[in-house]
């Protein structure tokens, strides 16, 4: 059952913010298995469409999480996407997540979409605190969280094990309270 009925579509001057269907497991696989997508992910790209299609269906029916679709608000092409999840009720507490094809980023569109999600959170869903995890080396994202007003809460050291280079990374934690 989804978490929200009916689901929160959300738009920008850009971008149209809808759920995830399966018709769209193609398009997930595609960017999951984007090795510049992929370069801060520390877990392997999916083996399979049909993982793929698994993971979408996860996402459609998840109860501690809201995910949408980022697609072009004029042609309704996958841009990417974008979700809220590990929602801690009690604590008032999420993690933010996003994807965007590469072929555009350096637009402003994450920013762009990230925004409505943002608020979102804060007042439909309550939250107190949106974190978002990073690797210490992805400088845009990053450069996107301080532009949103996120600010650095925590460097773990060799915190995750990475299963492409059997390797232990870095996470950053950077959070924004609610307004």
């Amino acid at each position: 059952m989804p978490l929200f009925d009916p689901f929160p579509v959300l738009h920008t001057p850009r971008l149209h913010l809808r759920a995830p269907c399966l018709a769209d497991a193609p398009d997930f696989h595609r960017h999951d298995t984007d090795p510049q997508v992929r370069r801060y992910l520390s877990r392997p790209p999916p083996s399979s469409l049909a993982v793929t299609e698994a993971k979408v269906a996860g996402m459609v029916d998840n109860t501690d999480a809201v995910a949408w679709v980022l697609a072009d608000a004029t042609t309704g092409a996958f841009l990417g996407y974008a979700c809220l999840w590990h929602w801690d009720q009690l604590n008032a507490r999420a993690e933010l997540g996003y994807v965007l094809d590469p072929a555009r980023w350096g637009q402003g569109l994450v920013p762009e979409a990230l925004t409505p999600i943002l608020q979102f959170g804060f007042e439909r869903m309550s939250l107190h605190a949106i974190e978002a995890w990073v690797h210490p080396d992805n400088h845009a994202s990053i450069r996107v969280l301080a532009k949103l007003g996120f600010i650095k809460e925590a460097h773990f050291r060799e915190h995750e094990l990475n299963l492409n280079t059997h390797s232990w990374d870095d996470v950053l934690v950077y959070t924004l309270l609610r307004p």
